[in-house]
């Protein structure tokens, strides 16, 4: 990889309130990672895909994150993290 070339990040994440009304908390958290102007955001049943340039990417999670915990509660982040990953 050339230094001009930025390294890309792609991370799939669920997310589980531990709580019994748990979908309004997941789409709120979608609904954040969705604003950020600098990363693609799909979704699916079972996860959110987040790619984008690694920076980027870390900074929204670190952000909505928290900001989850801070909301909801308890809850739950399950994730697989792919550095340089190309979205089709």
């Amino acid at each position: 990889m050339s230094e001009t070339t930025p390294l890309t990040l792609t991370v799939e994440l669920s997310l589980y309130p531990l709580t019994e009304d748990y979908i309004p908390p997941i789409r709120e958290f979608i609904a954040w990672l969705q604003e950020a102007p600098d990363v693609h955001v799909e979704t699916d049943p079972t996860a959110t895909i987040v790619h984008g340039e690694y920076h980027a990417v870390y900074a929204l999670l670190e952000r909505t994150m928290r900001e989850a915990r801070e909301r909801f509660g308890p809850v739950v982040f399950v994730s697989k993290f792919i550095p340089g990953h190309q979205l089709k």
